[in-house]
């Protein structure tokens, strides 16, 4: 018998003869004058009166793009005519027929008021008419958005108007502020209204205004929660304020604020590290993607430096190798390093904007006698962790926990928000437990916290070693900002896969990632200057992931993979396969427990080695002047 809810045992309803055969007729009219209007598209055919015929179309399918391509090149061959004219041109027909075509569109957002075809050639009409009534258009976006107060495209069209009509900051401001007194759940009214604040403080509005506005603005929030605790809108703003709270109004100085056009491709970091005596790694962080390697050249202290060709790390970090005259930076005295870059790029659509980079440090006696250098770079990223708050503002929300213990978006807050990185830990094995259906949410949520914190402390800038053992981390984050790292111990984390994130990485020689969960090797991970890797005591159980290590990474010398359970069962053959594929590379693969020790002894002469050269660094690398 038939499952009461398998579909398969629905009775069939017959077909509505007569609704089929009015839907086919639709359909075929629908097609009928497509057709007639392609041919006249194609034969150049461009009357006004061909612009009732395209609306009965489009009154049908709004968001028939090509239609609308027909329809604005009909309106520009009619401006083009009347502009062509001896006599004075008759623009009030001109202006009627682009009226009717306002309120055309507002017909067509009726029936479908999603339409990104329609809002496009709305905006399009206000830049193409003679003298719009703009205020008209804001009444409008009123009108819109009192009908739906979510709607992107509405949200996103007043934005446009007001830019046109030039209305202040400070008087959207305002009607922010009345949208969310109408209704605080409405989050699109929070994020515009965070949006403005940022465009008040570039414009150079007084700060202390600035202030008055964001403290009114915790004052509701926390009226809010306690209102509707569960509501998510208010919790995504609040964090968004201590973001404020804790690094001050200068992080509202976004880089989506502070980029002038998008088209410019700026630096985020950078590193130079010695390889050897002439021979050294250079590395960049973009603003943009890429498609192509970057065209720029690169001189030092008015010397060129070859570069040889760019690699793509990830979608945002490129590195390649350079030769330079290491002796340069081994004079007696304490000298500057200054890093010129200079564009070779033809390309109207892209621009390369770096700025020349000056590296004090010190040589002579003081430096050690050590060829080795490493130059780090981190722009001025706006720290993303929420840090240190207010006492009190922080004690408020741990006394509704005390009310609302299981509530998901406190717990979630106060995640970010707990400087306690066993606390925190606590908080989001909370959150796993209260929402499980997002469990590797949580867990790279723990990780990107881990790490944020530790990259705003700024001190890896002169380390090149990083130890983060026994921190539950589920996921390499912000590794772009890790690239001069030499030695990384990830060991008794949750790590599952070991994915590009890791490409970032382009000066690391050793990697421990022990004791993790790591069953998955990416296809496409990269690390070049890689020479120890230990991967013991993981969940690899395929030769997969092996065969992936052994193909990518070419400077590989050491390779630990005892206490994987791929060598479990048939062993002499995997380990036979193994060996088949190491052929007569020079390279070392510790398989048996017993060989933990050697390993080891291994990682830490590599460690002693890097320790030695991260003791010149840290006199060489003083400071970075733009």
């Amino acid at each position: 018998m038939a499952a009461k809810n398998d579909p398969h045992s629905r009775k069939k309803v017959p077909k509505d003869e007569a609704k089929e055969k009015g839907r086919l007729q639709k359909a075929t009219k629908f097609s009928g004058g497509l057709n007639k209007l392609h041919q006249l598209k194609k034969n150049g055919f461009k009357d006004v009166s061909l612009l009732s015929g395209i609306a009965d179309l489009l009154y049908v399918s709004p968001d028939f793009f090509t239609l609308w391509n027909y329809r604005r090149e009909i309106l520009i061959a009619y401006k083009s005519q009347l502009e062509a004219q001896d006599e004075d041109p008759k623009w009030d027909e001109f202006n009627r027929i682009c009226n009717n075509e306002l309120t055309f569109t507002e017909n067509c957002l009726k029936v479908n008021y999603k339409s990104y075809g329609t809002w496009h050639h709305r905006c399009w009409l206000l830049t193409f008419m003679k003298n719009p009534d703009l205020e008209r258009e804001v009444q409008l976006c009123n009108q819109f958005l009192q009908f739906d107060e979510r709607n992107f495209h509405a949200w996103n069209y007043r934005r446009y108007i007001v830019k046109l009509a030039k209305i202040g900051p400070l008087e959207e401001l305002e009607y922010s502020k009345s949208k969310i007194n109408d209704n605080f759940s409405n989050f699109s009214s929070w994020y515009y209204r965070s949006s403005l604040l940022k465009l008040l403080y570039a414009s150079g509005h007084d700060h202390s205004a600035i202030q008055s506005e964001i403290d009114e603005d915790f004052q509701q929030v926390q009226e809010a929660i306690y209102t509707d605790p569960t509501d998510q809108s208010v919790w995504l703003y609040l964090r968004w304020l201590f973001s404020i709270f804790s690094n001050g109004l200068q992080s509202l100085s976004s880089d989506s604020v502070r980029r002038k056009a998008s088209s410019v491709v700026e630096l985020k970091s950078f590193i130079w590290s010695t390889v050897s005596s002439n021979k050294f790694i250079v590395a960049v962080e973009l603003s943009h993607l890429l498609q192509e390697p970057p065209e720029m050249m690169l001189s030092i202290n008015n010397k060129a430096v070859t570069l040889t060709q760019w690699r793509a790390a990830n979608d945002f970090t490129w590195h390649c190798e350079a030769e330079f005259d290491g002796a340069e930076f081994q004079d007696e005295t304490e000298t500057e390093s200054v890093f010129e870059w200079h564009s070779e790029a033809t390309s109207q659509v892209l621009q390369f904007n770096w700025p020349n980079l000056t590296f004090t440090h010190p040589k002579g006696p003081d430096a050690q006698s050590s060829d080795f250098v490493c130059f780090v770079y981190t722009g001025d990223h706006c720290q993303n962790s929420v840090g240190s708050v207010d006492l009190k503002k922080y004690q408020s929300l741990r006394e509704l926990l005390e009310l609302e213990p299981d509530n998901k978006w406190l717990n979630f807050t106060l995640a970010w928000l707990e400087s306690n990185d066993d606390a925190m830990s606590s908080i989001i094995d909370k959150l796993i437990q209260i929402d499980n259906l997002r469990e590797n949410y949580y867990r790279d949520l723990r990780s990107k916290i881990v790490f944020e914190k530790y990259l705003s402390e700024q001190s890896h800038i002169r380390q090149l070693s990083l130890s983060l053992p026994n921190l539950r981390l589920h996921s390499l984050r912000a590794a772009s900002r890790l690239m001069h790292i030499q030695h990384l111990d990830l060991s008794n984390n949750d790590l599952i896969k070991f994915g590009v994130t890791f490409s970032s990485l382009v000066s690391l020689r050793c990697l421990i990632l022990d004791s993790n969960s790591v069953y998955l090797v990416d296809e496409k991970l990269s690390l070049p200057n890689l020479t120890i890797l230990s991967l013991a005591k993981n969940r690899i159980n395929k030769w997969h992931p092996i065969s992936v290590v052994l193909s990518n990474f070419k400077k590989l010398k050491h390779l630990a993979l005892f206490g994987n359970p791929f060598f479990d069962e048939d062993r002499d053959a995997r380990v036979a396969q193994l060996i088949d594929a190491v052929g007569h590379r020079e390279l070392t693969v510790y398989l048996e427990q017993s060989e933990a020790t050697n390993i080891s002894s291994v990682i830490e002469t590599e460690l002693r080695g890097i320790e030695k050269r991260q003791a010149s660094v840290q006199m060489k690398l003083y400071k970075c002047e733009i």
